[in-house]
């Protein structure tokens, strides 16, 4: 019974399969053995998030709701799904992040931050920091262009930097997505623990817009524990 359940989330959700997979694998290695209690109860309260949240899509699913623009329902996806849903519920962005190939001047005309959006560059599983002018130089002028882009909330953005980490593959950058995904994490968590309707207006619609998703922000700060337990 238990294999064709593991068959069915390899073949559904392979992102799923992956991350259990790891899971599995750490719990086997000799670093397991020398984990504190705090951080095998984080592991197995990040094991019931995924139970709780396969349950909960398969409810939904079972009732005709609409859950492709919901966080726990992109949790189970790869980062290429989640983009993909991305693009479908805000729509592709209309410009490119820079106007000069020296990417040294912003282009102001494809923000949304009036609307609590971010722009997630879609390369950056491939290379860190295209936001910045410094990493941007020495990356294809084509990864700041609007086809490589991608509008997303502060959550859900956490949730892109999160996934990147944990499928990445690249030996030259094997925490590509880290960085972003800590720097990310703190703003939430300044939102989540402390007073978010002191940010400047700018950041101010970006907290509200998330601000009552708590239970989706403590599942994914979870996952981002685990990565970093099982990475260390």
């Amino acid at each position: 019974m238990m294999n064709k359940i593991y068959e069915s989330i390899r073949v559904r959700y392979p992102s799923i399969y992956y991350e259990l997979q790891k899971i599995d694998n750490f719990v086997l290695s000799n670093k397991f053995k020398s984990c504190s209690i705090e951080k095998i109860k984080i592991i197995l309260k990040h094991l019931e998030d995924i139970e709780n949240i396969l349950i909960q899509v398969h409810c939904q699913k079972n009732k005709n709701n609409q859950i492709e623009f919901s966080i726990p329902y992109m949790m189970l996806l790869t980062y290429n799904q989640i983009i993909e849903i991305l693009l479908d519920k805000y729509g592709e962005v209309p410009g490119n992040y820079f106007l000069n190939r020296k990417c040294t001047q912003i282009n102001e005309y494809i923000k949304r931050s009036s609307e609590g959006l971010q722009i997630h560059h879609i390369k950056e599983n491939e290379m860190k920091g295209l936001s910045n002018p410094e990493f941007a130089q020495q990356a294809p002028f084509s990864y700041q262009m609007g086809c490589n882009l991608v509008y997303c909330n502060l959550l859900e953005h956490f949730l892109l930097h999160c996934k990147i980490w944990d499928h990445s593959t690249n030996p030259l950058q094997i925490d590509v997505g880290k960085n972003g995904a800590q720097i990310l994490l703190n703003e939430l968590e300044k939102i989540h623990f402390y007073n978010a309707w002191q940010y400047q207006n700018y950041k101010r619609k970006a907290a509200q817009t998330i601000f009552f998703q708590k239970k989706s922000f403590f599942q994914i700060r979870r996952f981002f524990i685990v990565l970093q337990i099982i990475k260390s």
